[in-house]
């Protein structure tokens, strides 16, 4: 019920929690509604993304950090402009991944939010977009 009130809080219209470890295919959302739930984190609560690179953080409203020595399976784990994000697999919503990143775009940093949903293949569709948005911008 929380996380079905703050999806609605910061917007996330088209989104719907029926457990909290995201197994169920009753999960649902788009990647319009994962775009802001990145921007809420971006702006708001930057320590979860730096949680997801791995850095430990001290000071946290939520206080000291519970868990430690987690993998970090994100493809983009070891890159520079990584801020963070979140990759998941299901046998409904097959492969996705919310990443974001500060990338110098011209002549200002930038945050860049990066959705995929549904894809056999994160790794590779992440890269090339990533390289994409980088030769273009």
């Amino acid at each position: 019920t929380l996380m079905n009130e703050k999806a609605a809080a910061i917007g996330m219209q088209q989104t719907r929690f029926v457990d909290t470890h995201g197994g169920s295919a009753a999960n649902v959302s788009t990647a319009q509604d994962l775009f802001l739930l990145a921007r809420h984190l971006y702006y708001n609560r930057s320590f979860v993304l730096s949680m997801t690179v791995g850095k430990v953080i001290h000071g946290t409203p939520y206080g000291a950090v519970a868990f430690k020595n987690f993998k970090n399976f994100n493809v983009f784990e070891s890159e520079p402009e990584f801020v963070g994000g979140k990759t998941g697999k299901s046998s409904s919503a097959l492969v996705t991944i919310l990443s974001v990143f500060d990338l110098q775009l011209s002549d200002a940093k930038r945050p860049i939010a990066m959705i995929i949903l549904g894809s056999t293949d994160y790794t590779r569709e992440a890269r090339q977009f990533l390289s994409w948005v980088k030769s273009n911008y």
